[in-house]
């Protein structure tokens, strides 16, 4: 069980120019959670890229509506088009904050890395201690490559996806871009970032294509930085675009073309998988369009869909579900393991694979739940004690 394809040049970069306070709302030096307002949708398909993976994960592959369509890979690099664009926008106004307040960037990018290190990291060791202590397969003899989130190169080291750690290799890839992309934008030159995406959403596509012409294993090809800094870069372009009044053109053509062409080929893929277009082809087609396709999604969400997807995206179970998402995402693959231990003390033989999902879910669903209240919120409260500019504000 795998998900196979399944963020001025003499100086750190001011942000005065892309974002002047009164473009920003109420933004005040100090504060913690960098003044972005609440969109429930964006959490909304957080809460559906979460349930595509399970779906991947624990239903029964093959058939006209599970084969179809790239359950897993649809959720992963939704993730990444969020995370692209939620940590742009949080950087940026940080940048405008700091600015303000004359706090040095340096400063800034610890207090930055602080926070996100205590929501990440806490469940993620957690998870690794007691998963190397119970001895599971696959922890304890790559645990120098899990501790430093770099499951993603080793899974293309050896060549193969490795049992219950080969998802770890999408949390490799989004802390090795949370390392890098908010020193890029607080320290780069400001004119070069929207460039830098547009150039790193199309080294993806070239990567891919190049890799897999050379033969290169399936992890060589999907699992690296540079493998999937298209969709990353898409949302962070789309939250540039989006900062930036001057760039108002940009940012809709770049939503037309999610509109009128990212979403038509997508369909287009998933008709072609059911015909047996050879999967070298449709699979390299099908990630193309997500780079389309999510910014548009992702702008959707953050102005609100109307309609049927609105009451989706909003409804409290989503948004609960959205909570807990990163347990979800980090612990169901060891659920199987649980339920196959319990099951035969229970008397349960061999049951109809829909029952021993639902025993999945359940047991994915639990754990998560109990992270958040009992590690993972508690972390939380302390989060919003430590603010990403803590200087006083200048007079302007």
């Amino acid at each position: 069980m795998a998900v196979r394809r399944d963020g001025e040049l003499a100086g750190p970069v001011s942000l005065r120019r892309l974002q002047s306070p009164a473009r920003i709302g109420n933004v005040r030096p100090g504060m913690g959670g960098a003044a972005l307002p609440y969109r429930p949708q964006l959490d909304g398909l957080r809460c559906l890229a979460a349930l595509s993976v399970l779906v991947c994960h624990f239903a029964p592959q093959g058939g006209r509506v599970l084969g179809a369509f790239r359950w897993g890979d649809a959720g992963v690099q939704l993730f990444f088009v969020l995370s692209g664009f939620l940590i742009t926008s949080i950087v940026l106004r940080i940048g405008v904050d700091a600015d303000r307040a004359g706090q040095r960037t340096a400063v800034t990018l610890r207090r930055f890395y602080a926070r996100r290190f205590l929501r990440i990291l806490p469940p993620y060791y957690a998870l690794l201690a007691v998963t190397a202590a119970l001895n599971v397969p696959g922890v304890r003899d790559a645990i120098g490559w899990h501790l430093t989130y770099t499951t993603n190169v080793h899974l293309a080291r050896v060549g193969e996806w490795r049992d219950n750690v080969f998802h770890f290799w999408t949390l490799a890839v989004e802390e090795q871009f949370y390392l890098v992309w908010p020193a890029v934008i607080l320290w780069g030159p400001r004119r070069l970032l929207a460039p830098c995406c547009l150039v790193a959403m199309m080294a993806g596509p070239a990567y891919r294509l190049v890799a897999t012409q050379a033969g290169w294993t399936e992890t060589m090809v999907y699992v690296l930085p540079i493998a999937n800094v298209d969709t990353l870069a898409a949302g962070a372009l789309l939250a540039l675009l989006g900062a930036d009044p001057a760039s108002r053109g940009a940012h809709d053509r770049l939503l037309a073309l999610g509109r009128r062409v990212g979403i038509p080929v997508a369909l287009a893929t998933i008709v072609a998988r059911n015909l047996g277009v050879p999967e070298a082809v449709e699979s390299h087609v099908w990630r193309a369009s997500l780079v389309l396709v999510g910014p548009w999604l992702v702008a959707g969400a953050t102005t609100g869909f109307g309609g049927m997807a609105r009451r989706v995206l909003e409804s409290r179970p989503a948004l609960y579900l959205c909570k807990v998402s990163y347990g979800i995402y980090l612990y169901h693959v060891f659920a199987p393991l649980v339920v196959d231990r319990v099951a035969p003390s229970l008397g349960l033989g061999a049951v109809p694979h829909v029952v021993t999902a639902a025993a999945w879910s359940v047991v994915t669903l639990g754990v998560a739940v109990l992270s958040w209240h009992l590690l993972e919120a508690p972390l939380a409260r302390r989060r919003r004690r430590l603010p990403y500019v803590v200087a006083a504000p200048r007079d302007p």
